[in-house]
């Protein structure tokens, strides 16, 4: 556990065979305690969130309320278990609980539905084979706060106002401490790694764009310090943006120039031939694996309706498949 600031900690909860090692769960002390975000719903979260609560004299049945920052399996499992086991109170944004619980009820139609998605696009079935991270299952949720964004939720010393920031997933929030010019961010900014931004169903039909200003809306706070979700604390809120917003142009530009040979292509066509790991000496389709060779097509069609938004590209449907060429 780390001491953020006088009241204001930072746990760690593993997550086994992921991208990220951790999730960061921040806790909260003021007249009453709450936490942000919870971890994978296991025995090893629980444990090791009942042993970090102990450094500061606490336990589970402390925890008071429970905002989740989106509603990804490594966010929210755990937190239907604090909120039914604890009496805590659930705060989340309505569109993501209506995402969730749509995902919920539909079980593996769901991902056969994004298969379907996947395949109008251009992927061909053998790349539907595994293997994949075995995620778990997030309960349907019932949220006793149904937050929009705009509310305030005050503990003691501190006001944390929520942020309705969305792109990551279409409710994901932020929340921001002015007076003490703390911005809990989620997935929305981190230090070193970028969150997937992918059109996804369900979500809005320009993910990109959403996430662009929310990002540009953050950076213009008065913020001395970010807690992130994943990695580390960091201080350089408008640079990591400003690295982002780059990142996000050159791929752009990347799609720009191979379509400006006029040929029409699909999302997976344009996926195979892009640079993917720019950090690494494996920067091509080859070198990912089958999981995040999904995620690189649903993040290229992100990208390829931003760009359509934007007049650069035109976009036809026949007979299912989807194809895009340069306007």
């Amino acid at each position: 556990m780390d001491i953020i600031t006088p009241g204001i900690y930072r746990l760690k909860l593993p997550l086994r065979d992921f991208v990220t090692s951790h999730v960061n769960v921040y806790l909260v002390k003021g007249n009453e305690c709450l936490i942000v975000d919870t971890g994978w719903d296991n025995q090893e979260s629980l444990e090791y969130l009942r042993r970090q609560l102990e450094e500061v004299g606490l336990v589970p049945e402390d925890i008071k309320h429970v905002v989740v920052t989106h509603g990804h399996t490594d966010h929210m499992s755990m937190a239907h278990r604090i909120q039914s086991q604890f009496h805590a109170r659930l705060y989340m944004h309505k569109r993501d609980i209506e995402v969730v619980n749509s995902r919920s009820a539909s079980g593996q139609d769901f991902v056969q539905q994004t298969d379907e998605l996947l395949r109008r696009n251009g992927v061909p079935d053998s790349e539907f084979h595994g293997p994949y991270p075995a995620l778990p299952e997030i309960a349907f949720v019932n949220a006793d706060v149904m937050l929009e964004g705009g509310e305030t939720i005050a503990l003691g010393n501190f006001n944390l106002k929520v942020l309705w920031t969305p792109g990551h997933s279409p409710g994901h929030i932020c929340l921001y401490e002015p007076a003490h010019k703390l911005l809990l961010a989620g997935d929305l900014v981190m230090p070193t790694i970028a969150p997937n931004i992918g059109l996804h169903l369900q979500y809005s039909s320009n993910p990109l764009g959403d996430y662009l200003s929310s990002l540009d809306m953050v950076k213009k706070l008065d913020v001395e310090l970010v807690l992130p979700a994943h990695e580390h604390p960091f201080r350089n809120l408008r640079e990591r943006a400003d690295e982002i917003f780059q990142r996000h142009r050159r791929r752009d530009n990347e799609i720009i120039s191979i379509m400006s040979d006029g040929k029409p292509r699909n999302a997976y066509q344009l996926a195979v031939t892009m640079t993917w790991l720019p950090d690494t000496a494996s920067e091509g389709w080859k070198n990912l694996d089958p999981w995040n060779k999904r995620l690189a097509v649903l993040e290229t069609l992100a990208h390829l309706e931003f760009l359509r938004s934007g007049d650069k590209l035109d976009k036809s449907v026949s007979n299912g498949a989807v194809i895009y060429r340069a306007c």
